[in-house]
């Protein structure tokens, strides 16, 4: 998850009240070359932001295209706060130049890796700011299915199939661990120490999808 701006302060999701009163692009089932044609117009307020981005959903594909497809890593410079914070798969980032080196590292390491979206979910204004989330792979539907799997039916072997064997785990009292050996152990205990707890989904954020739900999909 990255959070990227125009403004000079970072925003915290909690300042930043849910906006909805303009249409914006909807990503999910659509080709990059429908979701960024040419000479778009502009459908929602974006003052400091280039005039090739429509709405704040187009400038996070558009410019993740750019950057990770066309291998114009140097657009991070003007795209990116020199504070920004990103959320990624090994860690948070905490500066820009920590975003470049990381984003070169990561195309030398793997050159066929495409930065396309799958979702992007988005708060805020041209005024507050924007805080924007990118979502480049696993859904909704599955994530549920094996945490309901390890927890519930206490199906830790899960786990293996479904983290990395490098994964970094970020878990209760801040705990950070690494390595799937890890993640069981520490899911074990909490089990053992809550032996008739259950878990279950109290908050998800999403975006409702454009395309029509195949029935079999759902949970």
């Amino acid at each position: 998850m990255a959070t990227a701006d125009n403004n000079d302060s970072p925003k915290m999701a909690s300042d930043l009240a849910p906006t909805r009163t303009e249409p914006v692009m909807q990503v999910e089932r659509h080709d990059y070359p429908d979701l960024a044609p040419q000479g778009g117009k502009r459908t929602q307020a974006m003052r400091g932001f280039d005039a090739i981005y429509t709405d704040i959903v187009d400038y996070i594909v558009r410019c993740t295209h750019r950057i990770w497809d066309e291998r114009d890593i140097g657009l991070i410079y003007s795209h990116y706060t020199h504070n920004c914070v990103l959320y990624g798969t090994t860690g948070t980032i905490y500066t820009r130049e920590e975003v470049v080196r990381d984003t070169i590292q990561r195309l030398v390491s793997f050159p066929e890796r495409r930065g396309m979206a799958t979702q992007v979910i988005w708060s805020g204004d041209e005024d507050q700011g924007f805080y924007t989330s990118h979502l480049v792979t696993d859904t909704e539907r599955h994530a549920l299915r094996w945490l309901h799997d390890v927890y519930n039916r206490k199906m830790l072997g899960t786990i293996a199939q479904v983290y990395a064997p490098t994964v970094q785990y970020h878990g209760p009292l801040m705990a950070e661990l690494y390595g799937v050996a890890s993640v069981i152990h520490q899911s074990l205990g909490l089990i053992g120490s809550l032996p008739d707890a259950a878990f279950t989904a109290q908050h998800i954020c999403s975006t409702p999808c454009a395309a029509p739900v195949n029935p079999d999909d759902r949970i």
